[in-house]
């Protein structure tokens, strides 16, 4: 009877590439639901595939909703204008949702203070148009 066994180097890979599938899956539905940072999961996919499955990372490349974003992020640590202004709307959009569905005074500050954090997070990120415009200058 012969067992399985995994090389280290492979056992990381597939970790990377399980957690780059979890990421994408969640970058997914965040596209879908409100809330859920879907730009943020994708690269985080992006990264676990560059790392576990050289294929993977080079179809999220090449894919049209994906790859500029990516490829964006890779090489300017920026995102678009239109992108940045739709993901602070979807953040005011869960965030109103939030305040109908929690009742509780302490459930509304905290995920108001998620929210805010979040939102930090994203005032944080450059806008790629003014990186592009500062670097012809």
């Amino acid at each position: 009877m012969s067992t399985l066994t995994l090389r280290p180097s492979r056992l990381h890979a597939l970790l990377w590439l399980i957690l780059g599938w979890l990421a994408l899956a969640l970058g997914v539905l965040g596209i879908i639901l409100p809330g859920l940072p879907g730009t943020m999961f994708i690269l985080a996919a992006a990264f676990c595939f560059a790392k576990g499955s050289p294929r993977c990372h080079q179809a999220l490349l090449n894919h049209s909703l994906t790859g500029p974003m990516i490829r964006s992020w890779q090489e300017h640590r920026a995102m678009p204008r239109r992108a940045k202004k739709l993901a602070y709307s979807m953040l005011v959009v869960a965030w109103a949702i939030g305040m109908l569905v929690f009742h509780g005074w302490q459930y509304r500050v905290g995920y108001t203070l998620i929210m805010l954090a979040v939102s930090a997070g994203l005032a944080r990120i450059p806008v790629l148009e003014e990186v592009l415009r500062r670097q012809q200058q």
